[in-house]
């Protein structure tokens, strides 16, 4: 089974959106808390939305 990786910020309502549906499918996951610090996230994911 592929392993899911949630990229979420903190207060983010689409995020708490995704984290119930994994949990409603009993999906295991890891939720990755990411700070708001722009320059942080583009370099750690190589882009930033």
């Amino acid at each position: 089974m592929t392993k899911i990786t949630l990229y979420q910020f903190q207060e983010c309502p689409f995020c708490a959106k995704v984290r119930a549906v994994l949990h409603r499918l009993e999906l295991p996951f890891t939720a990755i808390i990411v700070p708001h610090d722009r320059k942080r996230c583009a370099d750690r994911t190589g882009h930033f939305h």
